[in-house]
């Protein structure tokens, strides 16, 4: 930073002392003499004036004194605002992590609590079953299946698929 101020700075010097360089890289010709004497005692007498002024009101104390304090300028937006933003949003997506995750993890043991108790050693899917349940229930689909596609309706059932 220090090293583009003082680029800055002796480019601005550069530029008040020969001013034709850059009023040659101007599209337009330029006709504009910046050091006569009146410009020079004009610009003078605003500067001194003004230094005068400034310098009466301290003697004079009508100037406000100096206040300790801070400056709050557009910076404080991503110096303080945003990293407070930020750290309440990751803590409220952590807060949210944490409970989703708790809610699925009792989702989880109530599925399987489920499975468990139909598929497990006393569950009703692990008995065995007759032969003849299981052929009879296998005819009653099959009939259910028959009547649905013989009377148009299977088809009906099954447009949207």
């Amino acid at each position: 930073m220090l090293i583009a101020m003082g680029l800055a700075a002796a480019l601005s010097i550069f530029t008040g002392v020969y001013p034709w360089f850059l009023y040659d890289l101007l599209p337009m010709p330029v006709d504009y003499q910046p050091y006569t004497a009146a410009h020079v005692l004009t610009q003078m007498q605003i500067l001194l004036f003004s230094a005068l002024a400034f310098v009466w009101l301290q003697k004079k104390c009508l100037y406000p004194p100096e206040l300790p304090g801070i400056n709050l300028d557009v910076e404080w937006i991503y110096r303080k605002a945003l990293p407070a933003v930020a750290v309440w949003v990751v803590s409220l997506g952590v807060y949210f992590r944490i409970g989703s995750l708790a809610q699925g993890q009792r989702w989880l043991e109530r599925t399987f609590n489920q499975i468990y108790r139909h598929h497990g050693p006393n569950g009703i899917f692990a008995r065995t079953w007759a032969t003849g349940s299981a052929a009879f229930w296998t005819t009653v689909m099959l009939a259910v299946y028959l009547l649905l596609y013989f009377s148009g309706q299977l088809e009906n059932l099954f447009v949207g698929f």
